[in-house]
């Protein structure tokens, strides 16, 4: 078993001192790096993308910089890449409208969408992880985000799973000796299915190495269902990392600390965010919940 921490561009731009505390610790053996900022510019050196203004102290690129940081300690670092959000495409040259569908959101919204049935927005996710690969060869690995139709009450009916699983094989192919990761919609409610993610296949052929499960519910908002939410990915638990756990998220440290054993308890690995966002005492409290 192992812990995962996912981690923005402007957690660490300025913070390189308090995020060096926490890779210290020893509580995380994989880090998530998101690769472009809130600005959607990527944050290394790019052909592709516009690069980010983010930068650390000393005006290094964040990506080379966690690289270096995680490798002297023994840390896997991951790039996180969002592919299936068409505002992170936008600043591509061969960007147009025919990219784009419309989806209904959470809420109810109607919001934009990418779509991954469409051969020019697979080349330009591809394109993308390949110059990621590229330019970073001592990565661990790739983690697809949004890989899957993002809407939840509306899927139009020429969205297929079969389209989502061929962008996954595509990126296998051109992930081969990196572990290729994705972020997996809840089985609760039937949301995988109808975000078009059959993740428990692509786990069963090989496609994907590791499913890190959007379990975002909290011990304080579902008290009765949360232990049922992790139940239902013992199946799969040597292959999937099983607990969202938002710091930020209303709740006591208690709570956060009952989360993560009972995630351990049921044999998966545990998913941390917004651990930089923790100040001095809770801080300390959370890494050693994390053991």
């Amino acid at each position: 078993m192992s812990n995962w921490l996912w981690m923005h561009p402007r957690e660490v731009s300025g913070n390189e001192e308090y995020v060096k505390r926490i890779l210290d610790s020893g509580a995380f053996q994989n880090i998530l790096m998101l690769t472009v900022d809130d600005s959607d510019e990527y944050i290394y050196s790019s052909e592709i993308m516009p690069e980010s203004n983010l930068r650390t102290k000393d005006e290094d690129h964040l990506l080379p910089w966690m690289l270096r940081q995680t490798s002297k300690r023994g840390i896997k670092l991951h790039c996180w890449q969002v592919i299936g959000d068409s505002s992170v495409w936008k600043n591509v040259e061969t960007y147009n409208s025919n990219w784009e569908f419309s989806f209904e959101d959470w809420n109810g919204a109607t919001q934009i969408g990418f779509d991954l049935g469409n051969p020019d927005v697979i080349k330009a996710a591809l394109d993308s992880t390949q110059e990621l690969l590229g330019e970073y060869p001592e990565i661990a690995g790739i983690h697809y985000d949004y890989i899957r139709y993002p809407g939840t009450s509306y899927t139009p009916t020429e969205y297929t799973a079969e389209q989502v699983t061929n962008v996954v094989s595509l990126a296998r192919e051109i992930t081969e000796g990196y572990e290729f990761t994705v972020a997996a919609t809840m089985l609760k409610f039937n949301r995988a299915a109808n975000a078009r993610q059959d993740w428990p296949l692509w786990l069963d052929t090989g496609l994907i190495d590791r499913a890190l499960v959007m379990n975002y519910s909290s011990l304080e908002e579902e008290t009765d269902s949360y232990p049922q939410l992790l139940a239902d990915l013992v199946p799969f638990a040597k292959d999937v990392v099983g607990s969202g756990i938002q710091l930020t998220k209303p709740g006591s440290i208690e709570n956060i600390g009952i989360e993560i054993e009972m995630t351990k308890q049921f044999g998966l690995d545990v998913a941390i965010f917004s651990l930089t966002e923790m100040h001095n005492n809770n801080l300390e409290v959370v890494l050693r919940y994390l053991g």
